[in-house]
């Protein structure tokens, strides 16, 4: 049997100045690019190497002392950390440092240099004197959801001084470019007025520790010792904005369809895929925890009539007696399924969370429809993309003209993020339509050579080997299906001409 992998140990620092009284932490938007929660706002953090160990910290320092005179040391309370969470704080600062150039050490800070290139952002041999892991507090440990890479995280938070605040006001025009590409200072409560109003992606702990941190008034007691508790697999991304991966029958590289709950006091269930009644319960489980803190669910919408996105919806629509909705090219290939009709243009209302306005994106399906929520300018965007891969396109249902066409309808509407059904979500949407756009077209190009290049009519199979040099020849037969979806849009254009036997010839 094999063993789950071991969670990666890493650490989170969250810098607080005061200011007029108020706290005000410092944050910043990994970049969109980040293989790792891109696009979302975290604080400084990153994975425990095995030179951390080894730092001079106050902690360390002390019980060398003690040790050398056989006394208590001058701060006993460093004595109640444990060696391993010594070690996490030092973790701590040594990333704060490589991601913003601030340095925290007992003599005090060391200010990030103007002009610094942050890769050369090593620290200094030896250190000035030991770090000051003493004045970070601990709050809590989270562990990732089951569906994401296992980590588990510390986080820590250090006040900083009047004096020190000063020195770390533009503290934005010293982060990293490699892993961010903005931050700033707010009071916790600007922050998540930010994340309730869907202007900042962030995860579960980045928000409970804003709450905590806008709660500072009320006693905290920190949770005990390094053990963490694993965050919920439903994340709330954006206030209102709920993504729940679960386990399906897909295409790799995915594993996992994401069900989307959107709303807040009334919500729409999108896209439950799973069959099995285990990863089913997982999502009904969130639906009962909604309903018993007094929210509404209306309906399960589903994007498209592929399995791995209607698994779940008769079995929730018996249960939370909830009417299904989709386009109606859908509902012929959902026989199974009582579905009422949502076209182009018709707007759900939503309560206190604004209208979604629905989108007929056809070219993965025939009746494909995508979810626009203007107020956060994001797109529920079901299987147009994907934040890994590609996406298949496949005749007769799928159509590559009607594709790209729905590709440059969401990249006209300049959305800020798109939810994929597959994958995390995507946080420079244009980069990535125009990828797709680009990426197709470049590979139609591709196909019309190949076929000219044919001296006879030529099937998709005769083209395979020239299109994609590169592919094993177990994923041939998907191959085969996007390269006939090309050439049938070719002919379209009256490029390709397609022969009685159904292979085809360049015009």
């Amino acid at each position: 049997m094999t063993r789950p992998p071991q969670p990666i140990q890493t650490a989170s620092l969250t810098l607080i100045r005061s200011d007029r009284g108020r706290p005000e932490i410092f944050w910043a938007r990994r970049r969109a690019d980040r293989s790792f929660l891109g696009g979302c706002f975290a604080f400084f953090a990153g994975g425990q190497e095995p030179g951390d160990r080894d730092l001079p910290t106050a902690l360390a320092s002390a019980l060398e002392t003690q040790r050398r005179e056989d006394g208590p040391p001058t701060d006993p309370s460093l004595t109640q950390m444990s060696r391993d969470e010594d070690v996490l704080r030092a973790t701590a600062l040594r990333e704060c440092f490589e991601e913003c150039g601030a340095l925290f050490c007992e003599s005090g800070l060391i200010a990030p240099t103007s002009g610094a290139p942050p890769e050369a952002r090593t620290l200094p041999q030896p250190l000035p004197s030991p770090l000051a892991t003493h004045r970070l507090r601990y709050h809590f440990s989270r562990r990732t959801p089951s569906w994401m890479p296992p980590a588990d995280t510390a986080f820590f938070t250090l006040h900083v001084s009047d004096e020190e605040a000063r020195a770390l006001d533009d503290l934005s025009a010293h982060l990293d470019p490699d892993e961010h590409d903005e931050g700033a200072w707010m009071t916790p409560q600007a922050a998540l007025t930010l994340w309730e109003d869907g202007q900042a992606l962030a995860t579960t702990p980045i928000v409970d520790l804003l709450r905590l941190l806008d709660a500072a008034e009320v006693a905290f007691v920190p949770e005990t010792g390094l053990e963490p508790k694993p965050v919920d697999d439903a994340i709330e991304y954006l206030g209102g904005v709920t993504m729940l991966p679960l386990r399906t029958a897909t295409l790799p590289p995915a594993t996992h369809t994401n069900a989307y709950l959107i709303g807040r006091s009334s919500f729409v269930i999108v896209d439950p895929g799973p069959d099995d009644p285990a990863d089913l319960s997982i999502l009904s489980a969130e639906i009962e925890r909604r309903i018993n803190a007094g929210d509404t669910p209306r309906s399960v919408i589903l994007t498209h009539h592929h399995p791995d996105h209607i698994g779940g919806a008769g079995p929730l629509a018996a249960r939370f007696k909830l009417p299904i909705f989709a386009h109606p090219l859908s509902a012929p290939l959902l026989p199974d399924l009582q579905t009422r009709a949502l076209t182009h243009g018709q707007t759900i209302v939503l309560d206190d969370f604004g209208p979604l306005e629905v989108l007929h994106t056809p070219g993965h399906a025939p009746g494909h429809l995508a979810l626009y929520h203007a107020p956060s300018r994001s797109v529920f965007a079901g299987d147009l993309v994907a934040s890994r891969g590609t996406i298949i396109i496949d005749p007769p249902e799928g159509h590559m003209g009607d594709y790209l066409q729905s590709l440059h309808t969401l990249l006209a509407m300049q959305p800020r993020v798109l939810f994929p059904a597959h994958g995390a979500p995507i946080a420079a949407p244009a980069r990535l339509l125009s990828h797709y756009i680009d990426h197709r077209l470049l590979r139609e190009a591709a196909v019309l050579d190949a076929l000219r290049a044919h001296q006879n009519p030529a099937s998709p199979e005769d083209l395979i080997a020239t299109v994609y040099p590169d592919i094993h020849r177990a994923i041939w037969p998907l191959a085969a299906r996007s390269l006939l979806a090309h050439l049938i849009h070719l002919s379209e254009q009256q490029l390709a001409t397609r022969t009685d036997d159904g292979q085809y010839l360049a015009t």
